[in-house]
Order: C-alpha cells, then sequence, then structure tokens
C-alpha cells in the first residue's frame, strides 16, 4: 500500500577479518522533527566473507507507519561472527 511505510532497506558490509555469519537488525523511524513514529526487527542471515556486502530489508513492524510522516530511518546492527 503506498500510504504505509511497507519497508526499511539499506545493505550490510563485511569490514571485519572473520566471516559475519548473521546480523540481526532494529530500526527506528523518525519524522520531520526528530520524534520516533515507530520501528521494526529484521535479520541478515546470509554468511558474508570479509569485505562482502549484503542487501536488507526490513518488514516486521513498520507497515502501520503512513509514509507521509516518516522522514529518516535509524537502524542498529548485532553481528555474530564465526569465532564468536
Amino acid at each position: 500500500d503506498p500510504e504505509w511505510v511497507g519497508s526499511i532497506e539499506g545493505e550490510i558490509a563485511n569490514d571485519d577479518e572473520t566471516e559475519l555469519r548473521i546480523t540481526r537488525l532494529s530500526t527506528i523511524v523518525l519524522d520531520a522533527d526528530g520524534n520516533i513514529i515507530g520501528g521494526g526487527r529484521g535479520v541478515a542471515s546470509a554468511s558474508l566473507p570479509p569485505a562482502a556486502r549484503e542487501f536488507f530489508k526490513i518488514r516486521s513492524g513498520v507497515g502501520p507507519i503512513p509514509i507521509g510522516r516518516a522522514a529518516s530511518a535509524l537502524v542498529s546492527v548485532e553481528p555474530v561472527y564465526a569465532d564468536s
């Protein structure tokens, strides 16, 4: 539905020397004044060797946010490496 935020999309880059096994993602969506108007969670589950990149799309929880109010999104990552 074009009137609602459907997802938050971005890219993860593995800048470590170890294989990245999984990345837990969380996001908050802000309005133009910097107020939090929603958020969501997701997981990027592809194993990434050093210097590799992966596209992600967070869908869970962001659907009830009106697109006209959303100005930006902040994403936090929690990486899990092969030797963790």
